[in-house]
């Protein structure tokens, strides 16, 4: 039998609840090995979200070639699902965010961060070599 993340993920919550209450013995332990655990995997997620916050982004005939850790995600033309201007979250420029329901998962944390929806999206940045050719091309 195949267990899927959430499945256990969804296994282990009674677990640490069970553990923070004191039902098992060596709590103290398990507790901070746990805690641990949560501030190593937050903390991977953050350092990837702020790695690839702001993308190489390659123009191709087919569309768009996503710059996503080490490789390129491509994304078809008819695919992109519009460009929202919207200011950086200092004020002080402005940024585009381009919605694709290509992208992936998560890309869906820079469309909560930036426009306050979880949908997949990425971003363009004004300090990026080419993106007025890019604004203009989609």
């Amino acid at each position: 039998m195949e267990i899927g993340f959430n499945c256990f993920s969804l296994l282990m919550v009674p677990l640490i609840i069970l553990t923070l209450a004191g039902v098992f013995p060596n709590t103290q332990l398990i507790a901070e090995r746990i805690k641990n655990v949560l501030i190593l995997i937050i903390s991977a997620i953050m350092a990837a979200f702020g790695a690839n916050a702001y993308p190489k982004v390659k123009i191709d005939e087919n569309g768009l070639l996503i710059e996503f850790f080490w490789g390129w995600y491509p994304i078809d033309w008819c695919d992109v699902g519009g460009v929202q201007v919207v200011k950086s979250y200092f004020g002080t420029f402005k940024i585009w965010i381009v919605k694709s329901k290509d992208l992936t998962e998560f890309h869906r944390l820079y469309g909560l961060l930036n426009i306050g929806k979880f949908e997949p999206c990425f971003v363009i940045h004004p300090l990026m070599k080419n993106h007025l050719e890019l604004i203009q091309k989609m």
